[in-house]
């Protein structure tokens, strides 16, 4: 018996840090193109960063000092059907 294999594509809604006592610290991302642009050092490689650490592809994560006391990272996911998937993992 042969299965057709559907592919689906995901498609980034949100990357959020949380801690208790902290507030959340969010990038939502739009349906087609988001840009995230700022001066030298002010944290968008940690964005990508945070994004491939949720995935799983990197075993740790160096945290700027504006970082500390946060303790999840969740990744917010769309499926082509609609359905929203968050991937959480401890910082």
């Amino acid at each position: 018996m042969c299965r057709k294999i559907v592919a689906s594509r995901l498609r980034l809604v949100h990357v959020t840090v949380v801690g208790k006592g902290m507030p959340p610290a969010s990038v939502e991302f739009g349906d087609r193109l988001t840009v995230i642009h700022g001066a030298s050092d002010t944290g968008k490689s940690h964005v990508f960063n945070l994004i491939g650490y949720a995935f799983g592809i990197a075993q740790t994560i160096d945290l700027p000092d504006e970082g500390k006391g946060y303790q999840h990272v969740h990744l917010g996911l769309r499926a082509d059907g609609g359905r929203v998937v968050t991937l959480i993992r401890d910082l």
